[in-house]
C-alpha cells in the first residue's frame, strides 16, 4: 500500500507527499488556483459594492431634486434659483417642456419615480452578494432612457426657451454621472465562464505513485 505522509510546505512553495488519491503538488497547484479565484472575486465584489453605492446616492440626490421640483409645481412657489445670465428657472419650470405631454403632470414626477426606482435596484446590487449581471443591465438601460430625456429637454431649454433651469441642470448632470457608472460597472463584468476556463488552462502536474 502506498505511504501516507502528511504534506510539508517547503520554501513557501514546494508540498512533499503521497497519496492514495490526490498528490501533492496537485493539490499545490488547486490551492493556489482557488487563491487566485477568490483574490479576484474580492476585487470584483469590492468594485461592485463602490459602483452600486455610488449609483445608490446619485439616485437620492435625483429623489431630493424630483421632490423638490414637484412640491414647487403643485404648491406654486418660486423656485430658489438665479436668475443671472441663462438661468431662469421660473421660465423653465412654467413652459410646456415641464409637463409629460397631454397631462398636467410634472415630468418630476416620472422623475421621482425612475429615481426611486433606480435607488433600489442599486441597492438590492449593494446589499446582495451575487452578481447580478441583468441587474447591471437594466441599470445602464434605464439610464440610457433617462439621458435620452435629459438631452431632449436641454434642446427644448436651448433652442426653444433660451434659458436654462439650474435644478433641471443639476438632475442632468446625476444623470450623465449615473451613465457613465453603470457602463463602467457593466464593461468590467467578468463572465463566469472565464473562471471555468482559466482553471482548464492550468498545467496538470504528474501524478506519482509508490
Amino acid at each position: 500500500f502506498p505511504l501516507r505522509v502528511p504534506c510539508k510546505q517547503l520554501n513557501a512553495r514546494v508540498y512533499l507527499c503521497f497519496s492514495l488519491d490526490i498528490p501533492c503538488m496537485e493539490r499545490y497547484a488547486m490551492h493556489g488556483n482557488t487563491k487566485m479565484k477568490n483574490e479576484r472575486v474580492l476585487g470584483m465584489d469590492i468594485r461592485r459594492s463602490w459602483s452600486q453605492i455610488i449609483l445608490l446616492l446619485l439616485a437620492l440626490v435625483g429623489v431630493g431634486i424630483s421632490i423638490y421640483l414637484t412640491i414647487v409645481h403643485y404648491e406654486n412657489l418660486s423656485p430658489v434659483c438665479s436668475v443671472l445670465g441663462l438661468f431662469n428657472c421660473e421660465l423653465v419650470l412654467t413652459s410646456k417642456f415641464s409637463l409629460v405631454p397631454g397631462t398636467s403632470i410634472p415630468i418630476s414626477v416620472p422623475g421621482l419615480l425612475w429615481s426611486l426606482l433606480f435607488a433600489g435596484l442599486a441597492f438590492v446590487g449593494w446589499r446582495s452578494r451575487l452578481e447580478h449581471r441583468m441587474l447591471h443591465v437594466i441599470e445602464c438601460a434605464l439610464a440610457a432612457l433617462a439621458m435620452i430625456a435629459a438631452l431632449y429637454l436641454v434642446y427644448a431649454e436651448l433652442v426653444v426657451l433660451h434659458a436654462f433651469c439650474a435644478w433641471c441642470t443639476a438632475l442632468h448632470l446625476t444623470i450623465f454621472a449615473m451613465l457613465i457608472v453603470s457602463v463602467i460597472q457593466l464593461t468590467q463584468l467578468t463572465p463566469q465562464f472565464e473562471d471555468d476556463e482559466l482553471e482548464e488552462e492550468q498545467p496538470s502536474v504528474p501524478t506519482h505513485r509508490n
